[in-house]
């Protein structure tokens, strides 16, 4: 018992923040062999980003006395292709079940990423948030030549229920294409491009990345037809040689717009710092 870093498809510790969700509970990992990893846990507190103390688990304000979990990861062809199972039960909100596929694989200067992610979540125990209709379907396919890469996707929520998340801002990391404006709302087909470009040629430690999500037809209160975007540019440098190296820069311009109100623009700047010890 006691501080844990989790990585699941529920629930996340997000590093590219710097205050992060920690929780507290049991966990075993084990490397069964050179293929397949095992993850079972318990968690039944956690410290959101934007807290500083530990209190039970929560979705919609409903509390949960624990979430319980496996995770069962398997890598073949060369490490080349990674399979995730995961099943969870978060006590009396809901059962969550997911299924991740990765394919990586590299033609002299051409590479190919894909992903494939899958969400089937049920309610559970005492049903605290009700009735539970949801699935998550997600596919990325990312192209790379020298040093571009193109990506296009596509997400849909199937069912009568947005998609459940802890409180807190915990993001869903393995979603195909996590964004701020989440995509994740009942009914919902979004359309996903990104385009990645390595600037060192021109400045060493430079890279470049614009990406664009066009959300269509979801629903509120049962109602279907709005649609919403966003269009990110994010720009990072990170010192690579030199007394200052593993200082890096980074700097989020973010447009996010809907049929109702909520329109908005953020400008964000993070500065980091790494080393070895």
């Amino acid at each position: 018992m006691g501080e844990q870093w989790v990585d699941t498809p529920l629930a996340t510790t997000d590093y590219s923040r710097q205050l992060i969700t920690i929780y507290q509970g049991l966990l075993y990992s084990g490397q069964l062999n050179e293929q397949v990893k095992l993850d079972v846990g318990y968690l039944d507190k956690y410290s959101p980003r934007n807290e500083e103390e530990f209190r039970k688990l929560s979705v919609n304000k409903k509390e949960s006395d624990g979430l319980t979990y496996i995770d069962l990861k398997h890598k073949a062809f060369d490490r080349k292709l990674q399979t995730q199972i995961f099943v969870s039960e978060l006590e009396d909100l809901y059962n969550q079940y997911s299924i991740g596929l990765d394919y990586k694989n590299s033609i002299d200067q051409f590479r190919l990423n894909t992903k494939f992610r899958y969400y089937y979540t049920e309610e559970t125990g005492d049903e605290l948030l009700g009735y539970i209709d949801n699935q998550y379907f997600g596919l990325m396919q990312e192209f790379g030549y020298g040093p571009n890469t193109i990506g296009l996707g596509l997400q849909k929520i199937q069912g009568k229920s947005n998609f459940p998340m802890l409180d807190g801002a915990v993001p869903v990391l393995s979603y195909v294409n996590w964004t701020q404006g989440t995509f994740n709302k009942a009914n919902e087909l979004s359309y996903h491009f990104t385009f990645n470009h390595d600037a060192s040629w021109l400045v060493p430690g430079l890279n470049l990345l614009a990406r664009y999500v066009d959300g269509q037809n979801y629903a509120i209160n049962g109602q279907k037809g709005y649609d919403e975007s966003e269009f990110d540019f994010i720009a990072n440098y990170r010192i690579t040689e030199g007394k200052l190296k593993g200082l890096g820069f980074q700097w989020l311009n973010l447009n996010y717009k809907n049929d109702i109100q909520g329109d908005y623009t953020e400008n964000r700047f993070f500065t980091t710092y790494s080393f070895k010890f």
